[in-house]
């Protein structure tokens, strides 16, 4: 799937694959759970892989935007 967003000023086409499990600690009640994947993040235009010199931080802060966009909130 693709997602873009912008983070810090630069926009972002972000590849991914996701993997949704509801009721995922099978109490009947539990929240959907999301497994985000990143195939490639690129600058827009670029066809280069941005994930190995990204930080932690900023995955983190893509990875919740993608949820939440999977989420539909």
């Amino acid at each position: 799937m693709l997602y873009t967003t912008e983070i810090h000023g630069v926009k972002l086409d972000v590849y991914y694959d996701c993997l949704k499990t509801s009721d995922g600690y099978g109490t009947g009640d539990s929240p959907t759970l999301y497994e985000i994947e990143f195939n490639s993040i690129e600058t827009q235009g670029d066809t280069t892989c941005l994930i190995s010199i990204l930080s932690e931080s900023v995955l983190d802060e893509i990875e919740e935007e993608v949820i939440r966009y999977e989420s539909g909130n």
